[in-house]
């Protein structure tokens, strides 16, 4: 199973590890009320029934509190999945005080309760909305919220008093011994841990809130699937909304750019920094275009050729070669955007702070997304190799399977790469800089570019996306039945 990783000074991606839907099918099902439907107790505004009846379910699964996992830093922490916390028959769940808070909000949420995930310089919970929903769009505490982000601790307390929320200390839920004032089963009460709630949030230090359904609506997709079992794809994607959202950010100096004349050299630096971002874009594009076109084109399951001209071409190569790099940022961030940065917004700290925060992310980010960007090549010629290796066995339709699920993974991927592509462009011409030119032609086309063997092509989706028809075997169990994987990859 894929390890999460959270990028801790991108506060708003930890929204992503808030995955209603894979935390209730972890749970086995969804936590209710004796002989009351939930939406009976939402129509009667009876929320804080719903919000007790999640937490007495997970008091139920007996998970184990734990520390962090190893290999978290003051940067990055790794998150457990909803799997890992809530555990199985042959092994018990266990999770931090932040694993616990981002499950119990994901399953308050798939009830379509409002949880906010609340971050201490040293603890993390959950606090509820109880007199809304998701149904409202100016819930109760919205004001105290900026694109997601809460840092007003007074705001969040004040929300506590008005008794519009309960904050749920959520390792109430998790089984240790060694705290006082527990049960004989080592758990807070909910009432327990309401007040425990409470206490935290008017007397630890605050980070940072947020509201993780406002940011998923905003776009920052909760990850409710593997992507792929080794974690290539997943992380490569994770690193993707990393910079897309660095971009965002760097992009709010637009309005005071404008108003003032900066030297050329100046200009040029930071259309520069964009362009590595972008040419890792582009050629990750490219390459997961050229492997759909190849995946679905022909007849895979008896072309053996058309895998291994994939396999023997060297498209991580043709990625290492063509994608950006963070040190060049790096050199041009210290050299020419700094100082301006700094002349730039002199008056406002703040958007200072933030904005030389998120060039800080892709100066130190070739761990998260430029290198990485090889491991999407990497897997598109495993992917292909485990074809072949199927095809040579002489399991036609096991090929197909594999081909058909790296044409899913692949696409997700495009789809994320195309709509940052756009919005980095959208960004470009907010500040009024090009981007730089290319220096001239790289590698030239890889395998699957260009006309490619005979096949289905794919056609623009119902918005402008493309739709991919993948014939493929596919039901309850692999091989169960035939059907068609229709991939229409939209924005």
């Amino acid at each position: 199973m894929t390890d999460w990783i959270w990028t801790t000074v991108v506060e708003t991606a930890l929204a992503e590890f808030v995955t209603p839907h894979r935390a209730v099918s972890a749970l086995g099902g969804r936590p209710t009320v004796p002989e009351h439907t939930s939406y009976d107790l939402r129509s009667r505004h009876e929320y804080d029934r719903l919000i007790q009846a999640v937490y007495d379910d997970l008091c139920e699964r007996l998970i184990e509190y734990d520390i962090e996992p190893v290999n978290s830093t003051t940067q990055k922490q790794r998150i457990r999945t909803p799997e890992q916390v809530i555990g199985s028959e042959t092994r018990p769940g266990e999770g931090t005080c932040l694993d616990l808070a981002l499950l119990f909000a994901a399953v308050c949420l798939e009830r379509s309760l409002r949880p906010i995930v609340v971050v201490f310089t040293d603890h993390a919970l959950t606090m509820v909305s109880k007199v809304d929903d998701v149904s409202q769009p100016n819930h109760a505490g919205s004001g105290a919220f900026s694109g997601g982000v809460c840092r007003d601790q007074t705001a969040l307390a004040g929300l506590l008093d008005a008794q519009s929320h309960l904050a749920v200390e959520c390792t109430g839920f998790a089984v240790t011994r060694t705290a006082a004032g527990r049960t004989d089963a080592g758990l807070l009460t909910f009432e327990q841990a309401c007040g425990a709630g409470a206490a935290a949030v008017n007397n630890k230090a605050l980070r940072f809130a947020i509201d993780p359904y406002a940011l998923h609506r905003a776009g920052v997709a909760p990850l409710e699937t593997e992507l792929i079992d080794d974690g290539r794809m997943a992380n490569f994607l994770r690193g993707v909304n990393d910079a897309g959202r660095a971009v965002h950010a760097i992009g709010r100096i637009g309005p005071e750019l404008s108003m003032v004349s900066i030297p050329d050299e100046q200009t040029t630096a930071l259309a520069k920094a964009f362009k590595e971002v972008s040419k890792t874009y582009d050629v990750v594009l490219d390459v997961a275009r050229d492997w759909i076109e190849l995946a679905v084109a022909g007849d895979i399951g008896s072309d053996p050729k058309l895998l291994s001209s994939l396999i023997t071409g060297d498209i991580v190569h043709r990625i290492e070669t063509m994608r950006g790099h963070c040190h060049t940022i790096r050199d041009l961030y210290f050299t020419d955007i700094e100082p301006t940065l700094q002349t730039l917004l002199a008056d406002d700290p703040d958007l200072l702070g933030s904005v030389e925060m998120e060039f800080n992310y892709l100066i130190g980010a070739d761990g998260d997304f430029f290198d990485l960007a090889a491991q999407v090549g990497e897997y598109i010629v495993d992917s292909a190799s485990r074809a072949l290796s199927l095809q040579q066995s002489g399991d036609a339709e096991g090929a197909k399977k594999v081909m058909a699920e790296s044409v899913m993974q692949t696409g997700l991927l495009q789809r994320a790469l195309g709509k940052n592509q756009r919005e980095l462009r959208e960004v470009v011409r907010s500040l009024n800089i090009p981007l730089e030119p290319d220096d001239g032609p790289g590698p030239g086309p890889g395998p699957g570019s260009g006309p490619g063997p005979s096949g289905p092509e794919p056609s623009d989706g119902p918005d402008g996306g493309a739709t991919v028809n993948v014939h493929v075997e596919r039901g309850a169990a692999v091989g169960e039945n035939q059907g068609t994987i229709n991939l229409n990859f939209t924005d």
